[in-house]
C-alpha cells in the first residue's frame, strides 16, 4: 500500500486452485493529465424525451421500459459511440 497514492502498488497472492496471482500497478504518471480528456465532446447532445414507454401484459401494472429514471426527467444522450441511456 502506498500511502502518498493512497493505493494498492504491488500484491501476491498463492492460492492452490489458482495458482500464483501477482497485480502490480506500473508507469504511474504523477503529472496532471491532459485537459482535453476532460471535455464534452462536439457531437455531445441532450435531447429531452417524451416520457417513458409503457408497456402492458394481461394482469400485471404497466412498466416503464427504462425504469423509474425516465420517470423522473432522465435524458438520453445521442451523438458518441455509446448510445447510452444517461
Amino acid at each position: 500500500m502506498s500511502p502518498e497514492l493512497k493505493t494498492i502498488v504491488y500484491s501476491k497472492r498463492s492460492d492452490p486452485r489458482m495458482g500464483d496471482q501477482t497485480f502490480a500497478l506500473t508507469n504511474i504518471v504523477r503529472s496532471e493529465p491532459d485537459p482535453s480528456l476532460f471535455m464534452v465532446p462536439s457531437d455531445f447532445k441532450l435531447i429531452d424525451t417524451p416520457g417513458p414507454i409503457m408497456y402492458k401484459t394481461a394482469g400485471y401494472p404497466p412498466v416503464a421500459a427504462f425504469g423509474s429514471a425516465l420517470e423522473h426527467g432522465a435524458r438520453i444522450h445521442a451523438g458518441g459511440d455509446s448510445g447510452d441511456v444517461r
